[in-house]
């Protein structure tokens, strides 16, 4: 009977494991099945940002084209080389409205967030320095320079759809959690998937989470919420098989436009099997985490 049991726990052993290498194997495909969406969304971006263009150009209307370059910037900021443009605009469109102090936060938004596009990163500074001297009260029309593509999508019309060398729009991150590691993978769709190894007292944990990511609060708040579940599969010399599952609520803020620092609080259930004795238990806890996007 023992021999029976012990063949059991093996083979239960080995079953979980299985599992969890395939999940793991279908997370890592995740981005070549959402390549699809992304060019969609990507299109709807570039769609978007033409009527605002519309707007501050063509009818002169700065109000509504303010409220449509801040929908681009919110709603699709995983985006760079878009997103970059919208906030230039948007300090376009301020200035010219005289308010020079939210035409100042976009230009400096666009410095500390959008660093790899060198172009409006230029005409940003540019411009903060025409608005350093610039005397408070005085309406002053604001030039336009010409940008190339793809940081100032003005100089020209930008293709609806993009074209088949278009940039990657996911997002890959590595990190460091509380006694570990994980890898991330996040869509222009706020869907994110992770694998993680961490320690845990005696234990070793292999898990995989998935969680939705809010857009940013604002483009002055770069703070995000989530939340998701999570899976793991323990390894441990003290029980023959154990996993944990839960679901957790965190926030994230982007300190530079590549690194992320944040932490989550989750409920989580475990199961394991000592001694052919099954054990269950309940628990709340914690974690915190920095991240490198690229």
């Amino acid at each position: 009977m023992n021999a029976i049991c012990d063949i059991k726990e093996v083979t239960t052993g080995w079953t979980r494991t299985c599992i969890f290498l395939g999940v793991c194997f279908m997370v890592l495909q995740f981005p070549r099945l959402s390549d699809g969406k992304l060019e969609e969304n990507r299109s709807a971006a570039l769609q978007l940002y033409q009527e605002g263009l519309f707007q501050e150009t063509g009818t002169g209307d700065l109000k509504m084209a303010i409220d449509i370059y801040t929908t681009l910037v919110n709603k699709y900021s995983k985006y760079p080389d878009i997103a970059a443009v919208g906030h230039y605009h948007l300090g376009l469109a301020h200035d010219k409205l005289g308010n020079y102090s939210q035409a100042k936060k976009h230009y400096q938004s666009i410095i500390r967030f959008y660093g790899k596009h060198k172009n409006v990163v230029q005409q940003a500074r540019n411009k903060l320095k025409q608005l350093s001297r610039r005397k408070p009260g005085r309406i002053t029309p604001a030039r336009e320079p010409k940008l190339a593509i793809p940081d100032d999508p003005q100089s020209q019309v930008l293709p609806v759809k993009p074209s088949a060398s278009a940039p990657r729009t996911g997002t890959w991150g590595i990190g460091l959690n509380y006694l570990g590691g994980h890898v991330r993978y996040r869509t222009p769709d706020h869907l994110q998937l992770e694998i993680k190894v961490q320690s845990r007292e005696e234990d070793l944990l292999l898990g995989i989470r998935g969680a939705f990511v809010s857009p940013p609060l604002s483009h002055t708040m770069p703070l995000a919420w989530y939340i998701g579940i999570e899976y793991d599969n323990v390894i441990s010399e003290a029980v023959d098989s154990k996993y944990i599952a839960g679901g957790y609520i965190g926030s994230e803020i982007n300190l530079t436009q590549h690194l992320g620092w944040g932490g989550d609080i989750g409920y989580y259930y475990h199961n394991s099997l000592v001694d052919s004795r099954k054990s269950i238990a309940v628990e709340t806890a914690a974690n915190i985490y920095i991240t490198w996007y690229f």
